[in-house]
């Protein structure tokens, strides 16, 4: 793939349907570039960033491995000079080389970088300013040495999640990194475009709007969370969600009333927190470890040995909007996101009157007891073992919403929750953020909201 100049990426960003400013280039590196997105698309521009990175990848599927060419247009919007851009490579936090880069480039130009197992630092020759560009271009290979839950080849089933460089999330002026914990997720994603040409002779599963021809699959997509396929070829059944989505089941043999169960369930929680700005939900059951599912930007994988329950699908389901939609640090603070699923799942079985909405509502108060002094927002390292932070971070994070229903009503929660859809879509919300909007729109005092965390 030939590397893309400047003039090519504007082209490109126009035929798109984006706008750009460009001003005059202040620094050595490339013209800064506003993102605005243009209203008639529906997409709605987050409060915290007005642009996002966008990656271009040329992917050849080598059968072994895949080889790759990325060039990624990154835009500071942190607020404050860069001195350096940390890459992470999510495949290596098992300490493989799954991710491999050959070659690394800056605007086209050499430049000094550090490569560790699981991350990359580039040195920047001077430093980047707020809104000012750059252009990463690097070759790449991505390998499958082991069954890793959520990355790797099972048989014939190739999992592409975590299976690229891609830029770190920042937390608190500092570079994120990645360390594997096999029962979490130690990892999280800024929203990201996504521009992929990928040549496989395989059979790709994505819910990513992409044009066919023979080999080769080309996608564009609105922000994402993540870009994760599946290659492999399983049988397919789908239903449309009334003014929604379409949600395709992928699986050997189908699960009776999965489908059906995601329509409602996806329904519901349309109606409750807003529309799902994607086309299409992939339901994939896959051969994997430790989870009965896991979610991803537009796809939930489930585990193909296991008995999904309604309370399960209702938790996986959730994760589209608590993660995908509005995300959260889930290394430092998995409590929001898991907790939301949580709560949600119980929600819509209260709603249907499922005996799992009692059985969970006695699971919710008892470990709130149990677990009274004990502080969940923490680093998902720091819990004990995989039973005390499922506990912990599920069931109390799930409670805390109870709680809050309690003092302020169900209609009132739901709406508060719905706000923050709006307000951070596409972005990053934190414990203090939760706490501080609550406190400051229903008149609660915050320290007792902390104190429902501790």
């Amino acid at each position: 793939m030939k590397k893309l100049s400047i003039i090519i990426f504007i082209l490109m960003i126009l035929s798109l349907g984006f706008s750009y400013i460009i001003p005059q280039a202040q620094t050595d590196f490339s013209s800064i570039f506003s993102l605005q997105f243009n209203s008639e698309a529906g997409i709605k521009t987050p409060p915290q960033r007005s642009s996002f990175p966008i990656y271009y990848m040329e992917i050849r599927d080598e059968n072994a491995y895949l080889a790759g060419n990325m060039d990624i247009f990154f835009i500071n919007q942190w607020g404050e000079p860069l001195d350096n851009i940390q890459l992470n490579l999510p495949a290596n936090m098992t300490g493989e080389n799954n991710i491999i880069v050959s070659s690394l480039k800056m605007n086209n130009k050499n430049v000094s970088f550090k490569n560790y197992d699981d991350k990359i630092i580039i040195s920047l020759p001077q430093a980047l300013m707020p809104e000012d560009t750059v252009i990463i271009s690097l070759v790449f290979e991505t390998h499958f040495k082991g069954n890793f839950t959520r990355f790797g080849k099972y048989d014939d089933i190739y999992l592409l999640t975590l299976w690229h460089p891609v830029i770190a999330p920042r937390v608190d002026g500092n570079w994120a990194s990645f360390s594997w914990v096999p029962h979490a997720d130690p990892y999280f994603f800024e929203a990201s475009i996504f521009h992929v040409d990928f040549y496989s002779d395989k059979y790709i599963i994505s819910p990513h709007p992409h044009v066919q021809t023979g080999n080769h699959y080309k996608f564009k997509t609105k922000p994402v969370r993540d870009f994760s396929l599946i290659m492999g070829d399983l049988s397919r059944t789908s239903q449309r969600v009334p003014r929604g989505p379409e949600i395709i089941y992928y699986s050997r043999e189908h699960r009776a009333d999965l489908l059906e169960n995601a329509v409602d369930i996806f329904s519901f929680y349309t109606k409750k927190l807003g529309p799902y700005p994607y086309p299409t939900l992939a339901l994939v059951d896959v051969p994997m470890e430790y989870f009965k599912g896991m979610e991803f930007s537009g796809m939930i994988f489930f585990n193909d040995q296991q008995v999904i329950d309604v309370f399960t699908l209702a938790h996986e389901l959730a994760h589209q909007w608590w993660y995908g939609l509005v995300g959260n640090d889930q290394i430092r603070e998995s409590w929001i996101d898991e907790g939301l699923a949580n709560y949600w799942a119980y929600k819509y079985c209260q709603a249907q009157g499922l005996p799992a909405a009692d059985v969970f509502g006695i699971y919710f108060s008892i470990i709130e007891k149990n677990y009274r002094g004990f502080p969940i927002v923490r680093k998902i390292h720091d819990f004990p073992s995989d039973t005390i932070y499922r506990q912990a971070v599920y069931l109390k994070g799930a409670n805390f919403w109870i709680r809050v229903e309690e003092m302020i009503g169900e209609k009132e929660t739901f709406k508060f929750l719905r706000g923050i859809q709006e307000d951070y879509q596409y972005g990053i919300i934190t414990t203090d953020i939760i706490i501080q909007a609550l406190s400051r729109e229903h008149d609660i005092e915050a320290s007792d909201l902390y104190k429902l965390l501790n």
